[in-house]
């Protein structure tokens, strides 16, 4: 969440086979209409006044979140109270018989899912470059061959003298 004062805590809570981890800010909150467009990317939801100086962001954070716990099958939710901050929840199943070396070991071998992206060629065009930049980022970190063009014009220059297809 966006706060310029107070601060976000990061908790967690045992519930029999389940932790909950619980992430709380101090933010603007939440409005119930913004419920489900808050995990869209690059929304921003309704920030106060002056955002602009706290730096910002691309509203990529909540989407990459619920993405990520979906594949994971965990699910997101959270309470907000508009004004006063937000809590979101992840409620993640206790491991049972995995040391933790072992699942360090592994999660340290482990290559970055793709979503089923693997070396989807995509060829993005968007004219912000802070957006642009993120975007081919994070395409990049789900396994997708990204060209990217900041107009319709850079990028029919970009395929005019080459076979690259984009998916």
């Amino acid at each position: 969440g966006y706060t310029r004062s107070g601060g976000v805590l990061v908790g967690t809570r045992h519930r029999g086979d389940t932790i909950r981890i619980d992430v709380a800010d101090t933010g603007c909150g939440i409005p119930d209409d913004q419920r489900e467009a808050v995990f869209e990317e690059f929304h921003r939801g309704t920030s106060p006044a002056n955002a602009e100086l706290d730096g910002g962001g691309l509203g990529l954070g909540l989407a990459i979140v619920r993405r990520m716990a979906s594949a994971l099958g965990h699910p997101v939710t959270f309470s907000s109270k508009v004004g006063r901050g937000t809590i979101f929840h992840i409620d993640v199943p206790v491991g049972i018989g995995a040391p933790a070396d072992a699942i360090a070991s592994v999660a340290d071998m482990e290559r970055p899912r793709g979503y089923g992206l693997f070396g989807t060629k995509v060829l993005l065009v968007e004219n912000d470059v802070e957006v642009l930049q993120a975007m081919t980022f994070l395409l990049e970190r789900w396994q997708c061959l990204v060209r990217a063009a900041t107009s319709t014009d850079d990028a029919l220059d970009m395929l005019g003298d080459t076979d690259w297809v984009p998916d």
